[in-house]
């Protein structure tokens, strides 16, 4: 196929042969690449106005569970404008650290999600002014993943209904009978699930409450019930 220069008027061919010539078109070429890298630069300086000037953030490349660790796998780098920042994002990958909740698929992890470096993953799951306890779970019992928000009730195995603590208009607290039914009562509400073995679960209790939770383990039965979502 011929050069499409050959198909111009000769006369037009010579004229752009000359050095003048091409010494304009570069002159033009330079002007136009010049105006747009302007253009660029300048939407760039508004966008970073707006927004703010990007930072560095880790980011969860999937739903990373709690109680365990953060993997190579589980976070990415991402470079966001600093108002999509939240407060204490974390500006590295955190490798290793413990998880204290669930962090979702494309959230911006930030110092609170983790617990200190060399902590375990229970550790680092349990609310502020809990411990853990091992609850049985036996064959049949109700499905739990760690993150899960629970009511223990203790279910007298003898027959017997103990004494239950707290006042008569107590509706809401620790120690709550369930009028009409062999029940001691609500051990402690809202406890949340930190861990998931095959045959039970550990949960964090208000550390009020750990005694009368652990006892009631010891002694009777005590059943998991799971709470709705807020």
């Amino acid at each position: 196929m011929r050069p499409l220069y050959l198909f111009l008027p000769s006369t037009l061919r010579r004229h752009l042969r000359r050095p003048s010539t091409y010494a304009l078109c570069g002159a033009l070429l330079s002007l136009i690449t010049g105006t747009v890298t302007y253009r660029l630069l300048d939407q760039a300086a508004a966008g970073a106005a707006r927004y703010g000037d990007p930072i560095r953030v880790a980011v969860a490349r999937r739903t990373i569970v709690a109680g365990s660790t953060v993997e190579a796998g589980d976070v990415e780098m991402r470079d966001l404008p600093s108002r999509a920042v939240p407060p204490g994002a974390l500006r590295s990958r955190s490798i290793g650290r413990p998880v204290r909740h669930n962090v979702a698929t494309g959230r911006v992890l930030i110092e609170d999600d983790l617990g200190a470096a060399g902590a375990s993953g229970t550790a680092a799951a349990l609310p502020a002014g809990t411990v853990a306890l091992a609850v049985p779970t036996p064959t049949g019992s109700l499905r739990l993943s760690a993150g899960d928000h629970v009511d223990l009730i203790e279910i007298p195995t003898d027959g017997d209904v103990p004494e239950v603590t707290g006042t008569e208009d107590d509706t809401t607290t620790s120690g709550t009978a369930l009028a009409g039914s062999p029940v001691a009562g609500i051990l402690t509400r809202d406890a949340v699930v930190v861990a998931v073995d095959d045959d039970s679960i550990t949960v964090g209790v208000d550390d009020l409450d750990a005694a009368r939770v652990a006892a009631a383990v010891a002694h009777g039965s005590v059943v998991p019930v799971l709470r709705g979502s807020p």
